[in-house]
């Protein structure tokens, strides 16, 4: 059997241990016996990893950690770690004397992640291409964003 497509979400795949530092990644609906069922490979490097596709397209891909690694091996566009740790569980923190909340957003279509400072809307994170902080105050452009400590220092100037 030739493989046409990649799981839907990161559910539906496994990872599996091979030596003392490394995963084989398969689909979890598939016979694990079956080579078919093997997507690729999940190796350390450095402070992150790099996932090593089989099949179309076959590409070795770097990523910062290993969900994200994971993510590269299934059909969804996969949102950045950072991102959905975020969503899952609000992360609070002070920029000076100011607190900084950053979680999802209530509102459905409302952005990938909301911005609140001192209680007050910031602005939101969107899933632009590059993803991109756009700030409640109109003045601003969007600015991409590529990580939390990233955004920290986008809105860091930024005052409810």
């Amino acid at each position: 059997m030739i493989r046409t497509a990649l799981p839907k979400t990161v559910d539906d795949v496994e990872l599996d241990p091979v030596g003392e530092d490394g995963w084989r990644v398969r689909a979890r609906t598939e016979d694990p016996q079956e080579p078919e069922a093997v997507l690729g490979f999940i190796t350390p490097v450095g402070g992150g990893f790099e996932a090593h596709r089989l099949g179309l397209p076959q590409e070795d891909v770097a990523c910062s950690s290993l969900q994200d690694a994971l993510s590269m091996y299934v059909a969804e566009e996969p949102l950045p770690a950072w991102i959905r740790s975020a969503r899952k569980d609000p992360s609070v923190g002070f920029l000076g004397e100011h607190e900084v909340v950053v979680g999802t957003p209530e509102a459905e279509g409302a952005g990938l992640l909301v911005v609140h400072i001192d209680g007050e809307l910031a602005g939101h994170v969107v899933a632009t291409t590059p993803i991109a902080f756009v700030a409640e105050r109109g003045d601003l452009p969007p600015l991409v964003v590529e990580s939390m400590d990233g955004l920290l220092a986008l809105v860091s100037g930024l005052r409810p």
